[in-house]
């Protein structure tokens, strides 16, 4: 089965009548992505801003949660995987975009101290995690 193009009119068009409540939030984030590109034009900044954004709206829907249950669930996921694939305290892991340590803050628990390392490019994301979702 051939995947639809999203980027194509044809399926915004045809997506937006099957959709209508998602037309007034889609175009919102589309006049704010255009404004932030013509502001920062290199990809990093642009990023940064789109999170920085995103963050202060709503830390949980900025690394792609619905909900706190929602974010607490994909950080779990995230942690028993590793884990059940032979992660042990002793072991060292890097999180690179560990965003507001959804799974971060569960590893930072299991693993030995010092053991667990999370970068990430916007620091409004890492001070996000200073306060978890409620």
């Amino acid at each position: 089965m051939a995947t639809q193009n999203r980027s194509r009119l044809s399926y915004k068009i045809i997506f937006a009548v099957n959709h209508p409540g998602q037309v007034l939030p889609y175009g919102r984030r589309l006049a704010r992505d255009l404004w932030l590109r013509a502001r920062f034009r290199d990809h990093v900044s642009y990023y940064r801003a789109v999170m920085r954004h995103d963050a202060k709206a709503s830390p949980v829907a900025a690394v792609g949660s619905r909900s706190r249950e929602q974010w607490q669930q994909f950080g779990q996921m995230q942690f028993d995987y590793l884990v059940e694939h032979g992660l042990k305290p002793d072991d060292r892991l890097l999180e690179i975009g560990c965003g507001n340590l959804r799974a971060g803050r569960l590893f930072i628990g299991y693993l030995d101290v010092g053991n667990y390392y999370g970068i990430d490019i916007c620091p409004e994301m890492l001070l996000s995690a200073c306060h978890p979702p409620r």
